[in-house]
């Protein structure tokens, strides 16, 4: 707890470099847990480090939302997120899960004042796109086609890195979904042309 209280104190220091190796050992430190249990492991995550993401998703200065972004990332990446909640009312409604909440925190900021944040948002889900379902991947879709919609037309905006990784993880969210959709249908001629052809044409819309 003392070391938990020591990490967000640290994620407010003025020092870049603090912040973020603040964040990381954030992240990381239920990981040393794992000896007494996936569930302490995941209990640390769930129960200090996501309403610290939280916190920094609504924060008023934009370095703050960057480190958001980037906690997402050390969890995802590290694999350290937990399946559940160890609230078993929140387990029950079987929606928002750990996975889910991190999900929903990163998109909130995909329409962010801040260029640079809006164009972390794209690339570190790029970096993390493996860990997501189906249905997240679909999500996740739509959300970079708003983003690109809005970028384009929203007098201010036009930012070219925004487009970049927006474009970048709507290419890796296409190839996983492909990937799913392929290894779920049986190998026919047809489907493939078929298959080919809408990915191909959601490219045109791009």
């Amino acid at each position: 707890a003392d070391i938990a209280r020591m990490c967000i104190r640290l994620t407010s220091d003025r020092v870049d470099a603090v912040r973020k190796t603040a964040a990381e050992c954030l992240c990381l430190g239920g990981s040393s847990l794992g000896s007494h249990g996936e569930d302490v492991s995941g209990e640390w995550i769930t129960a200090l480090v996501i309403p610290q993401i939280q916190a920094c998703a609504k924060h008023a200065d934009y370095r703050q939302r960057l480190l958001c972004l980037k906690m997402v990332e050390v969890i995802l990446l590290n694999d350290v997120c937990p399946s559940k909640w160890k609230d078993e009312s929140a387990n029950a409604e079987g929606k928002n899960t750990p996975l889910r909440e991190l999900l929903k925190l990163t998109l909130s900021l995909a329409d962010d004042r801040i260029a640079n944040v809006r164009l972390n948002v794209g690339r570190v889900l790029c970096s993390v796109i493996h860990v997501f379902a189906e249905d997240e991947c679909r999500v996740i879709k739509y959300a970079m086609l708003q983003q690109l919609k809005k970028e384009k037309s929203v007098e201010g905006r036009q930012d070219r890195d925004v487009n970049y990784f927006a474009n970048k993880c709507l290419e890796k969210v296409r190839s996983k979904m492909h990937a799913v959709e392929a290894d779920a249908t049986p190998a026919d001629p047809e489907n493939t042309r078929t298959s080919s052809a809408v990915v191909e044409s959601e490219r045109q819309v791009i």
